[in-house]
């Protein structure tokens, strides 16, 4: 009886001590390089320590009573009940997906439209495949609304007819608000250009070389090896900066490209941990104790590098972000000067720099409340407009006036939004055209 007491009571304390020893702040300090866990491994610790903390005081509670068999029982019941309420989650996650493939379908430009869902639903059937130097890049897709031809290229309007063999070359670079996240084919930026120039009598061919995700470093990178490779376009513009930013503030400092914390894990750490972390980022149970926790407020909405910055450190960020933008851009003029074509630089409108916000344009997308980020943009944006870097616009202002919404989340805008934002660049760009005298090819 002794023995049995014994044994009982000690596997309660040892359920009890692990949970409470284990903790992610431990295990962070001890058992990684960096002394931090990513925001789903800390998720799944705490559910584990919760278990073994509930597995403790249930064994001891009933240690007088009970016998291995009971507690065996309460192993395997409590395993059983978890794995039962993980397919449920998985279950409901794959009926609300197929209903509502992309939040932002649910605002009322999709809603009202005949064409809306369809959209959405081809959006998510596109697909991405790893490129050399720019990381990334699209696969070919074909749809209604959305077609990609094979070397990644998103479908730009064009006259009808075969374009002339005197057309200007235009190249249109940037992230998704060039490729078009929220428009179709027809009415991204590129397309309404497109359309506002050959208005004139001058032809004009209009590409877009948009790729979602996207720095204005890697639209560098790919205009690079589109000139190694012997194409000259006559006329460049680029569409950016909430990727430079974010990339930043999800890094919690300067960094090239999107996700870098993501890509540099996948090179460095093992297939197995890899394995891992990605089952417990699929966990049903992570991500659903994530939004309880945040909503109770016992975890910060927000889990990027800067979302912790103070003020002083998110001025130096925003220095860092400007001061590396400005870099790229000498390295694009000094590249325009070798390879003679005229350029000019667009600085994307963000909602937070926007001055009247209706409620629909900011509902759906949680990065809209996020104070930090807000304000990063901002600095960002002040620090460019005292730079004087050549050939740069600022088209902050753009959507302060006219209809809303105009945003279907921070940075992406509805078609007339983008059409908008298209006719104050086309203004700017047939400005330069005319000034530019060494066009067309």
């Amino acid at each position: 009886m002794m023995r049995k007491l014994f044994s009982v009571s000690v596997l309660g304390w040892g359920f009890l001590a692990l949970g409470l020893i284990g903790n992610p702040w431990v295990v962070a300090r001890f058992c990684t390089q960096g002394g931090s866990l990513d925001l789903h491994t800390r998720t799944a610790i705490l559910v584990f320590e919760a278990v073994l903390i509930f597995w403790g005081v249930v064994i001891l509670s009933q240690r007088r009573s009970w016998q291995a068999r009971q507690v065996s029982y309460l192993l395997v019941t409590t395993l059983i009940t978890l794995a039962i309420v993980e397919t449920g989650l998985q279950v409901l996650c794959i009926v609300k997906n197929r209903a509502v493939v992309d939040v932002r379908m649910l605002l009322s430009v999709y809603k009202n439209t005949p064409w809306g869902d369809e959209y959405w639903q081809e959006y998510k059937s596109t697909r991405f495949h790893y490129e050399p130097f720019i990381l990334w890049t699209a696969d070919p897709y074909h749809g209604k609304w959305i077609n990609i031809d094979q070397n990644g290229l998103r479908k730009t309007w064009a006259p009808p007819g075969a374009a002339p063999s005197a057309a200007t070359e235009i190249y249109v670079l940037g992230g998704s608000a060039i490729w078009g996240i929220g428009a179709r084919d027809d009415y991204t930026i590129p397309s309404n250009l497109s359309k506002l120039l050959n208005a004139e009598n001058q032809p004009y061919r209009v590409s877009n070389y948009g790729m979602p995700g996207f720095t204005f470093l890697q639209g560098i990178i790919k205009l690079t090896l589109l000139l190694q490779k012997g194409q000259r376009p006559a006329y460049v513009i680029f569409y950016d900066g909430p990727n430079d930013v974010y990339a930043a503030y999800q890094s919690g400092r300067v960094v090239d490209f999107l996700d870098y914390q993501q890509t540099k894990e996948k090179v460095e750490t093992s297939p197995v941990t890899l394995g891992i972390k990605y089952l417990i980022a699929r966990c049903r149970i992570v991500q659903a104790v994530e939004k309880t926790l945040a909503f109770v407020h016992l975890q910060a909405n927000f889990q990027e590098g800067g979302a912790g910055f103070s003020d002083k450190q998110l001025e130096i960020l925003a220095r860092d972000i400007a001061e590396n933008y400005k870099k790229s851009a000498i390295l694009l003029h000094n590249l325009s000067k070798a390879y003679n074509f005229t350029y000019v630089l667009f600085w994307q409108p963000v909602i937070f720099t926007e001055l009247n916000v209706v409620e629909e344009e900011v509902r759906l997308d949680p990065h809209c409340q996020d104070k930090k980020l807000a304000k990063l943009f901002k600095l960002v944006k002040g620090n460019l407009v005292s730079s004087s870097i050549p050939h740069w616009h600022d088209l902050s202002t753009v959507l302060h006036q006219g209809p809303k919404p105009a945003y279907i989340d921070f940075c992406h805008l509805t078609e007339p939004g983008y059409e908008r934002v298209s006719a104050t660049m086309g203004a700017i760009v047939k400005q330069k055209l005319e000034t530019a005298k060494g066009v067309p090819r």
